[in-house]
């Protein structure tokens, strides 16, 4: 071109070279600014754990580069989500990812980030008293009318989850079944008349204070047990509702090995002859043998119970139709 440089200023600059880096750092969710509204705060809700978009953060983590000198300040990553009042489950849509350093102040901003925005959801989460309630299947009458015979402990939880997560875990706290079908009672003293059972809630619930377990005691003050064996004939076989115009017969002699419990003076009265079995056939449309559950009555006391085994509510008796 037409001219002439006569000076230029500066006439020096300092050129800094520095290595390249990448590093991985992991993203904080910073929720700090978002409040519940009045109603739920009222009612005991929660702000729960904030989750990331995991299409963009996988692992909650980033990924940085840029001057090994910058990526060396960096003690944070943080998206702040902006100030809000939520009553339900909230996605806060591009939340704007930052580095700090270890006093707060922001750096690398000559940095590229593997991800510069996110969605963040911040739940709210359900409080909820739940008060444990179980049913009592084949106890013998004379135990439902003593006074603490079977007591649970806790009787009450505090649950805090989402709320379809702790509907749902809360009814089945109260489908707890003590069926005396299953319970041996060498097996209860030898665990000091408790049976526990774990609580075992879902990843989206949590149970409040230290209540890992429900423990069902029972009262087994002057109770024993014994082993009877029961020859079987007419007189102490009882066949239910066969089927019409039919006459179902056994070739099973005996049953041995009977665990009966109850009440130490009545196990000690009760004979051979106080057996009998019964088998129900109500609803059997099958023929030839056919597998059926007997059960055990003993009759003239009401304060024993046969035990079947784990899981068990009777006997593997064959009937041919």
């Amino acid at each position: 071109g037409n001219y002439e440089i006569i000076s230029w200023d500066p006439q020096r600059v300092t050129v800094y070279c520095d290595t390249w880096q990448k590093a991985e750092f992991e993203v904080t969710a910073d929720i700090s600014a978002v409040t519940l509204a009045k109603e739920q705060a009222d009612k005991r809700y929660q702000l729960g754990e904030p989750r990331f978009d995991t299409e963009v953060l996988p692992d909650g983590i980033v990924t940085v580069e840029g001057p090994k000198t910058e990526i060396s300040q960096i003690a944070s990553v943080v998206a702040a989500v902006p100030e809000k009042t939520i009553s339900e489950t909230t996605i806060f849509d591009d939340v704007v990812l930052k580095a700090y350093d270890s006093n707060g102040n922001e750096v690398g901003t000559h940095c590229n980030f593997s991800a510069t925005m996110v969605n963040i959801t911040v739940p709210v989460q359900e409080y909820r008293e739940v008060d444990i309630q179980y049913s009592v299947a084949n106890m013998p009458e004379a135990f439902t009318d003593i006074a603490n015979f079977i007591t649970i402990s806790p009787q009450t939880v505090s649950l805090l989850g989402t709320p379809s997560a702790v509907q749902e875990f809360a009814a089945s706290l109260q489908t707890f079944v003590v069926d005396f079908d299953n319970l041996d009672l060498d097996t209860l003293l030898s665990n000091n008349g408790q049976i526990r059972i774990p609580l075992n809630p879902p990843e989206s619930v949590k149970i409040l204070g230290d209540a890992e377990e429900l423990v069902i005691s029972l009262n087994l003050e002057g109770l024993s047990t014994k082993t009877m064996d029961l020859t079987l004939n007419d007189s102490n076989v009882t066949i239910l509702n066969p089927p019409a115009g039919t006459s179902p017969s056994y070739s099973r002699i005996k049953l041995t090995g009977i665990t009966l419990i109850g009440s130490t003076s009545s196990i000690n009265r009760i004979e051979e002859s106080d057996l009998e079995l019964v088998i129900d056939m109500a609803g059997t449309q099958a023929e030839g043998p056919t597998l059926f559950q007997a059960r055990i009555q003993v009759n003239g006391y009401d304060d024993v119970w046969v035990y079947y085994g784990a899981d068990r509510h009777g006997i593997d008796f064959y009937l041919t139709v």
